[in-house]
């Protein structure tokens, strides 16, 4: 059995409510440590590795179907992001990513006379 190549891309849910976005990742057998996150310009970049627990120099291989290794994805929202607010909590082998929007402002606008 061969080794399957290629980058590991964990699956995401993207969702939208009225005041924030969420993102759910699938990354089971994942680290929490060996993940890192980054807001800037309106893209979240979301990025790891996962290791393999066995993979040691004496090991043979009879089937390899779970990807290992290093990954990133990459998700671009608008400018409607409040950066201080994002939160994550990993659980159960997702990782929850909540990023407020941005509250809407309205001004008032007076007519001066003449």
């Amino acid at each position: 059995v061969r080794r399957s190549r290629g980058t590991y891309y964990p699956p995401v849910n993207i969702y939208e409510t009225n005041d924030k976005y969420i993102v759910l990742m699938e990354l089971p057998g994942i680290n929490p440590d060996l993940v890192k996150l980054e807001y800037e310009s309106g893209h979240l970049k979301i990025r790891g590795k996962r290791v393999d627990p066995v993979c040691g120099e004496n090991t043979r291989y009879h089937a390899l179907e779970i990807h290992f290794g290093e990954f990133e994805r990459v998700i671009k929202f608008g400018g409607d992001i409040e950066p201080e607010g994002i939160r994550t909590v990993y659980s159960n082998g997702f990782l929850r990513v909540e990023l407020p929007k941005k509250k809407k402002k309205v001004i008032t606008i007076e007519i001066e006379e003449e």
